[in-house]
């Protein structure tokens, strides 16, 4: 029967949509418009209500003309009286005895409308007084509108900023747990995703364990709810949002966080966000002083978390991967975080888990202020329920968010989870990436999992290079390409005169763009090219691996991965040390099953070679049969374009 009602929910709202799109409005405006017109019917439903309940009762708007069932059966000429009349009025309505108006004065402000098309207007507006909100659960009510957000999101792209996936916000609020009488805070409030969950989490815990108490009812509603978002147009939607599924709307401000009149110490007992990150860096002018200065929006954000927090109060936050394992200032903030708090979990997601809006690794961080940190307890999801593709197709059955919401009371070491001592955490400059724990047991398949620091050893042959001399340059592709001929130049054409020699079988690691898979063996006909600084060479010392089979290995996805948690310094210029690379590990067969590999693979690129020769043999044949050969043209004077 509910999943009827959502259907039947959904059908409406995308028709609505459709008829929108159709009359030309684009994604961020037909959402908008949806909203404000489902937000009149719902008011307009909830007067009702109270006229039945009290016969006394007089609309908040002045005057029924305003209301939405008398315009719409009543108004000839709905796009005139809408944004000439409807929303100018409502922008400017003032409070009446008892009756605060200012979040219908928020939400109609700068209000404007582009369905101006009489007949497109009348059908969508048809199709909202067919909607009852109260006939529908709150659940119901989410779904509803996370599927109209999240189609919106994928058509426009620029709505995915602020929208999180529904089954990671149901995640983290189901893991912090927020209850009755705490107040709930996202600094990056969007649409209201997290305090629209988190309102349900605790109206529903309320429902079942004090559904009379209504001084309890009444802090919910206007007491525990508090956001900010710093785009007036998602913060519009969102206390529209918050609005549609019951309340909790009175705090939700439209302001910058980070700025320095928002900055509120030990203020809220739960903070719960997704917040901006990426290549965006935030303005300096008003910025608030915080401890590590820094322009990265994430680490920027989580020091105002770290800052508002309770004390004993508690966060989670999805954090991009990069927050986890940089350098600079992003080294001191975490510094900070495990000395005074408590890292609860690093929760590492699988890249993907954000597309198609973005393809960004992330984690989900969960901390509590006070500590220190003794220990963190580390969970690999790799299975979501979703397919890691833009689609983001459903996998059906069991995922990895049930086992985690499982272990979540016990966190025990098991085949995706992990404890890592704080003392290790601080020997690896702090770095909280899962992937620079993992332990050997947790990798995957047969064969044990071994350090290239057991197979491999530095190795530096410099030379000063001849401006008369020819020299061959060697480099290296990216993602597993393995290394390749550069070019041959003259040594005057050279700008750094000091550079390495590398030798055949050797393994060339790219400093900078290790992160993107750039390394590999020097193949035997690179023997004597050179390379610049900013690579490494190192040795194959071990007796235990055939050079052929690293070749192999080094191609593999799983060590560029790994690597990513090893990179420090800025966007740019993000690189690694020599011994990070010998920190890797990759799986080691015995001797005698790598020369099996080996062999096969090298039978295989044969059999295509062969194939490659007999293909153009055939060629040559089939343009013998047509055109006769080169030299008869020649002879017979056809010659060639």
């Amino acid at each position: 029967m509910a999943e009827n009602k959502v259907q039947d929910f959904q059908r409406k709202v995308w028709d609505a949509a459709n008829l929108m799109r159709s009359a030309g409005l684009n994604t961020l405006d037909y959402i908008e418009h949806f909203t404000y017109f489902l937000f009149l019917k719902l008011l307009d439903d909830r007067e009702r209500q109270q006229e039945q309940v009290d016969p006394t009762y007089r609309t908040r708007l002045g005057d029924d003309r305003w209301r939405f069932c008398h315009w719409f059966q009543h108004e000839p000429d709905l796009p005139w009286f809408i944004s000439q009349q409807l929303f100018p009025y409502l922008a400017q309505l003032p409070n009446r005895p008892g009756v605060d108006n200012s979040d219908l004065r928020m939400i109609f402000a700068d209000a404007y409308l582009l369905l101006r098309e009489p007949e497109a207007l009348r059908r969508v507006l048809s199709i909202v007084q067919t909607i009852n909100l109260e006939d529908y659960e709150f659940d119901i009510k989410g779904q509803v509108y996370e599927f109209l957000l999240a189609k919106m999101a994928n058509e426009a792209g620029q709505l995915g900023q602020f929208f999180t996936s529904r089954h990671l916000i149901d995640l983290m609020v189901s893991l912090v747990d927020p209850q009755v009488g705490e107040a709930v805070y996202d600094p990056a409030s969007g649409t209201g995703g997290f305090l629209i969950r988190t309102y349900g989490h605790l109206h529903d815990a309320l429902m079942r364990n004090a559904p009379d108490d209504t001084e309890k009812l009444r802090f919910l509603r206007q007491e525990t709810i508090f956001g900010r978002e710093l785009s007036p147009r998602a913060h519009k939607l969102g206390v529209m949002n918050m609005i549609l599924h019951g309340d909790g709307h009175s705090h939700l401000t439209c302001g910058d966080s980070l700025s320095a009149g928002a900055q509120e110490p030990d203020r809220y007992d739960v903070i719960l966000t997704n917040p901006p990150f990426g290549s965006v860096t935030v303005p300096r002018q008003d910025l608030a002083d915080f401890p590590v200065r820094t322009r990265n929006p994430e680490s920027l954000f989580l020091q105002h978390i770290m800052l508002s927090l309770k004390p004993g109060g508690r966060a989670a936050m999805i954090v991009p991967e990069g927050l986890l394992f940089r350098d600079g200032a992003e080294r001191k903030i975490r510094q900070r975080l495990l000395k005074d708090f408590t890292v609860d979990a690093i929760i590492s997601l699988p890249a993907g888990i954000f597309l198609p809006y973005t393809s960004v690794k992330a984690d989900i961080l969960i901390f509590r202020k006070g500590g220190p940190t003794q220990r963190v307890w580390f969970f690999e999801v790799r299975n979501d329920g979703f397919e890691l593709t833009a689609a983001r197709r459903p996998i059906t059955g069991r995922n990895d968010l049930d086992v985690l919401r499982e272990q979540w009371a016990t966190k025990p070491e098991a085949e995706q989870s992990w404890w890592v001592d704080a003392k290790r955490v601080a020997q690896t400059n702090c770095v909280l990436s899962a992937s620079r724990y993992t332990p050997s047991r947790a990798k995957p398949g047969p064969y044990p999992w071994v350090p290239m620091s057991k197979l491999l050893r530095r190795h530096q042959e410099w030379i000063t290079i001849n401006d008369s001399e020819l020299y061959k340059r060697a480099t290296v592709k990216l993602h597993g390409g393995g290394v390749v001929f550069r070019d041959t130049v003259y040594g005057h054409q050279i700008r750094t005169k000091r550079q390495q020699v590398a030798r055949s079988g050797q393994v060339l690691v790219a400093e900078i763009d290790a992160k993107s898979g750039a390394f590999g063996v020097i193949p035997p006909e690179l023997d004597g090219a050179i390379v610049g600084s900013h690579y490494f060479l190192y040795d194959v010392v071990s007796p235990d691996v055939l050079t052929e089979y690293l070749e192999l290995a080094l191609s593999h996805e799983s060590l560029e991965e790994e690597i990513k948690s090893y990179v420090r310094g800025s966007t740019n210029y993000a690189s690694i040390r020599p011994n990070d690379f010998l920190a890797l590990s990759i799986p080691l067969p015995p001797m005698g099953k790598q020369q099996e590999i080996v062999a096969r693979l090298q039978a295989a690129r044969a059999a295509v070679d062969q194939a490659k020769k007999h293909a153009e043999l055939i060629h040559h044949e089939v343009e013998m049969d047509i055109f006769g050969t080169y030299e008869t043209d020649q002879e017979d004077g056809a010659g060639t374009a």
